[in-house]
């Protein structure tokens, strides 16, 4: 990260399914591996970061693979 401006962090488990029955998955991949980032950028000295988050806080798709015109899925 030496020399950046910013941290585009996209990384993450987004297989919310398996979560249930594999917690430590969750708790490795996103929370250590966030807390592995804003180390890694505090120890470069950059101050900005942008976080996406995943499509899983919209619910389940209704319909497989989703079309564009599909309706918005309500959890």
């Amino acid at each position: 990260m030496t020399g950046c401006d910013y941290v585009f962090h996209i990384a993450g488990n987004t297989d919310t399914a398996a979560d249930v029955h594999q917690p430590s998955l969750d708790l490795t991949q996103n929370t250590i591996g966030t807390l592995n980032v804003v180390q890694c950028m505090i120890a470069n000295g950059i101050k900005r970061v942008a976080f996406a988050s995943s499509g899983d806080v919209y619910g389940d798709a209704p319909i497989l693979p989703t079309p564009e015109e599909a309706p918005f899925p309500h959890i």
